[in-house]
Formats: structure tokens, sequence, C-alpha cells
């Protein structure tokens, strides 16, 4: 499994998302230094936000089985203050409206959230 022709299809899609979701960690000042603001979990989904002088990033976990779930940014509004989009880094799926933001199932999102 040390080389691509060693590993199956699933763990290939693992590999990749991991090396991508580490490169990006490696290199985000925030991640390692940034104050963190955390959120009670509502109806299985834990939020929390990394955030410094120059950038924030939200993190959410779904840890409902079979339902995505749309988090309430009234909850989250002194967090998003000032930010109007975001990147999802896993996906590199841009995030045009705040309010709207769907985590699904039993996964993770993490939002570089932009002004």
């Amino acid at each position: 499994a040390f080389l691509p022709s060693g590993r199956s299809a699933s763990q290939e899609e693992m590999f990749s998302y991991l090396q991508n979701l580490l490169q990006w960690r490696k290199n985000k000042e925030v991640i390692h230094s940034g104050k963190m603001k955390e959120f009670v979990p509502r109806d299985g989904v834990y939020v929390y936000f990394r955030y410094n002088d120059k950038e924030t990033v939200m993190i959410a976990f779904n840890d409902n089985e079979n339902t995505a779930k749309t988090l309430d940014s009234k909850i989250y509004a002194e967090s998003l203050k000032g930010f109007h989009s975001g990147k999802e880094i896993i996906s590199g799926q841009e995030m045009y409206n705040l309010n709207d933001i769907i985590v699904p199932p039993k996964s993770a999102i993490i939002v570089e959230l932009k002004p």
C-alpha cells in the first residue's frame, strides 16, 4: 500500500483524501496557533471555528447516519460576521451563500471563510 499500484480503489481514495487534507493543514497557521471557538453540538452536528487576525476557518462534523444537515447560520452569526463566501477545502467547492451550509451525513466540512 506504499505505492499506488499496491492500493485498492478505496485505499487510493483515502490516501488522496488524507494527502489533500494534510497538505492544506501543514501550511495553515490558523489551524496550528489560531484561537478556537466551539459551539454546543446540535442535532448530531458539532461546529467550531479557528481564527486569527488573518483568517477564519469553520469546521463542522455531522454524526447523523443517514441525514444531511443544513447549518443554522444565525447560531454562528458572531463568527460568520464579515464573511460572505468560502471555500470547502476537502472538495474544493466554492461556497457563495453561507446561509445554506450543508454537511453530508457521517462527514465533515472545512470552510475557509472569505470576506
